[in-house]
């Protein structure tokens, strides 16, 4: 899908067009084992924080292709919890992290996503 092509994260949108048909997982142990590296897939040594706004233009992308499908909700949920982990990474003070907790449960109406969000992150 043309989304694919604009994710910053095609693994991660790869493994999402996987999980549409089925469940599977990483096999760690074959060999050869092919790892390609260059600058634009340098997820790996980004912090924590600073691979969220990639996260989120990925699951973006995601969540466009999803629409009108049985994996919009979802889509839509894994969006929101990047995009209020991000939120929270920025504030400063731990009340500030509280209104936004908040201010989130109210603008999208998820509760148990945004305590998840603010108690593990």
């Amino acid at each position: 899908p043309k989304e694919y092509y604009k994710s910053p994260n095609n693994d991660a949108f790869l493994r999402f067009l996987l999980k549409m048909h089925g469940e599977f997982k990483f096999i760690e142990d074959i060999e050869p084992a092919i790892r390609i590296v260059h600058d634009s897939s340098a997820m790996s040594t980004l912090s924590e924080i600073n691979k969220l706004p990639r996260r989120i233009a990925t699951h973006e992308q995601i969540y466009n292709f999803a629409k009108n499908t049985k994996y919009e909700k979802k889509a839509h949920e894994v969006l929101l919890y990047y995009k209020l982990k991000l939120n929270l990474a920025e504030a400063k003070h731990p009340i500030s992290k509280i209104f936004r907790t908040l201010n989130f449960i109210f603008k999208h109406g998820n509760p148990r996503l945004a305590i998840r969000v603010f108690l593990n992150g």
